[in-house]
């Protein structure tokens, strides 16, 4: 068998034809189309693996976001709690002093009432009590209780203060005539006590004129121009209801 080399070499030559004409117009754009597409899926991963970082960095954010907001809430939270705890306590403080002035008026007003029953009871006690010692005196009035009231009036005259005393000084200056009242007839002794009784405030003393006044019970009423010096068991006993019941 022999080989025609001619052939083998024109054979080998179109293989090298074949594998350049392949090369240049087939696997060259294959490359391309592969390198491509290579890249494209690089480029797709890349992207994805930006995606997934960025989506890994705003799952971060968001986490830290939704930790921030439940610590404000917790912190809002306390807040109100401690907000409601003080206004609670406020609330409470101001009931408790509302109560304690409620209780305050209603001792007030109980201490009002007691004091005027108290009141009541003794006006009533000492009206009851004038009354039983103005019947008791009454039945008791004489000429000689009489001059020992009229005894005290003097004394009492006696012992003014400066200022009553000169103004009684200066009405007994002006006066015409003294009246000198008594619910009895009073004697010579008694009468000349009362006058030495007023010229003692004044050495031009009026004489006065005496007489019986049947509205006194038992004492003696000096009348001076405005001024009337009135010594009774009746106005005594007035005055004492009256000043039992102050």
């Amino acid at each position: 068998m022999q080989i025609d080399w001619t052939s083998f070499l024109l054979e080998i030559i179109n293989f090298l034809v074949l594998v350049w004409i392949l090369k240049r117009f087939l696997y060259q754009p294959v490359l391309g189309i592969i390198a491509a597409r290579k890249a494209m899926v690089e480029k797709t991963l890349s992207d994805a693996q930006a995606a997934r970082s960025e989506a890994s960095q705003l799952k971060r954010q968001y986490d830290g976001r939704l930790a921030e907001w439940a610590a404000e809430a917790a912190r809002a939270r306390a807040q109100l709690a401690d907000e409601m705890g003080h206004e609670r306590a406020r609330r409470l403080a101001e009931l408790d002093a509302e109560l304690a002035r409620e209780r305050e008026r209603h001792r007030a007003l109980d201490e009002r009432r007691q004091a005027a029953a108290q009141r009541v009871l003794e006006e009533a006690a000492a009206a009851q009590g004038a009354q039983f010692a103005a019947r008791l005196l009454e039945r008791l009035a004489s000429p000689s209780l009489e001059v020992a009231l009229v005894r005290l009036a003097l004394e009492d005259l006696a012992r003014l203060p400066q200022p009553q005393a000169d103004a009684l000084r200066e009405a007994l200056a002006q006066a015409a005539e003294p009246l000198v009242e008594s619910a009895f007839p009073m004697a010579e002794d008694t009468r000349a006590g009362i006058v030495r009784a007023l010229a003692g405030l004044t050495a031009h003393a009026p004489v006065p004129r005496f007489a019986v006044a049947p509205a006194l019970t038992c004492g003696v009423r000096i009348l001076i121009g405005a001024y009337v010096l009135e010594a009774d068991v009746r106005d005594e006993l007035r005055w004492f209801a009256r000043g039992a019941s102050e």
